[in-house]
Parts: C-alpha cells; structure tokens; sequence
C-alpha cells in the first residue's frame, strides 16, 4: 500500500456518488412530504378502537376531505413482503361525520385498502411476529364539504378474527384541501 494523494478524478468520482447518494435520500424525503401535502392539511385524526371516538373539526372553505389511516400492525407468519393484498381483511374503520348533529357522511373503509404515503416492514426475528407500519390514504374513503363545524365519530368494525392479526396502532386522519 502506498502513501499517494488521492488524485484529483478520484476525488471527482468520490464527490460524484456522494452527490448521487445526497440526491436519492433528498427525492425520497420530497416524495413523502409532497405526498402527504398531497392530501391536505390534517383537521382531525381519532384514535380508533371497537368503542366510537370522536373529534371535532372546522373548515373554513369548501373542501374535499379524505380519510387516511396511521397503522402499526403485527401479521404473524405472513411475510413483511406480501402486499396489503394478501392480508386477512380482517376489520374496517366505520366512519360517521356529523355537522349540527346531522349525519354528513357515512364511510366504511379498508385500513389495508391503502395507497402509502409513508411505510415500514419488519422481518420476524427470535420469534417475533412480522409488521408494519404505515400512513396512507384511505381507498374510497373522501367526502366533500362545505364550510362549518363538524364532529368525526370512528370505531373499528370487525369483519373476522385471525390471531395472526394484531393491531398495535389504528388511527384515523381526516385531510381537507380547498376545492
């Protein structure tokens, strides 16, 4: 091994995949902030277990609001690879918007039926079960609204039970964005 300076094209390429490197991290991080600006602002987000919560929240102009979720969810022995696809559908957020006590909207939505905004898997090790987590938008699962003073009322609905299923986090975030 010698002793040399580094020359002045190695130090170019260096600088060059430093660069490439800075660039890929930097678009990722856009992607997901772009994305999640994408929706809209955040108005509510519920906490959603088998009892109904609530929130209130306000719009100040007409806008479209959609429903997204932020899930932690272990998935025993399926694989932290397979898509939302393959997962057991195994409960829904039932969803209810009221304004002056009037039922606005009424939305049954797929937690799993998601487009991401924002994801993480883990693989099983030592005998702990497969997960992920998530925030995504809420296939099918938007309303439009005029300006006012609103209440969302959430609580999971059970569709069926798999004890490879186990949700460590379910929320539901209400996004609203000027029409």
């Amino acid at each position: 091994m010698t002793n040399e300076a580094p020359t002045a094209k190695g130090a170019a390429k260096g600088c060059l995949v430093l660069l490439a490197v800075v660039t890929v991290i930097g678009g990722v991080i856009a992607a997901v902030v772009l994305s999640l600006r994408a929706g809209g602002d955040e108005v509510a987000r519920v906490a959603v277990y088998d009892a109904p919560a609530s929130a209130p929240f306000r719009l100040d102009v007409p806008s479209e609001v959609t429903l997204w979720t932020d899930l932690d969810v272990t998935h025993g022995d399926i694989s932290a690879q397979a898509s939302n696809d393959e997962l057991p559908h195994v409960l829904d957020y039932a969803v209810t918007i009221t304004r002056d006590g009037q039922r606005v909207a009424e939305l049954l939505c797929n937690p799993f039926d998601s487009n991401f905004a924002r994801t993480s898997a883990k693989r099983s090790s030592m005998g702990e079960p497969s997960g992920r987590s998530y925030d995504g938008l809420l296939n099918g699962c938007a309303f439009d609204a005029p300006p006012g003073s609103y209440v969302v009322t959430a609580r999971r609905q059970w569709r069926m039970q798999d004890p490879r299923v186990s949700f460590r986090k379910t929320e539901l975030i209400l996004r609203a964005k000027k029409k």
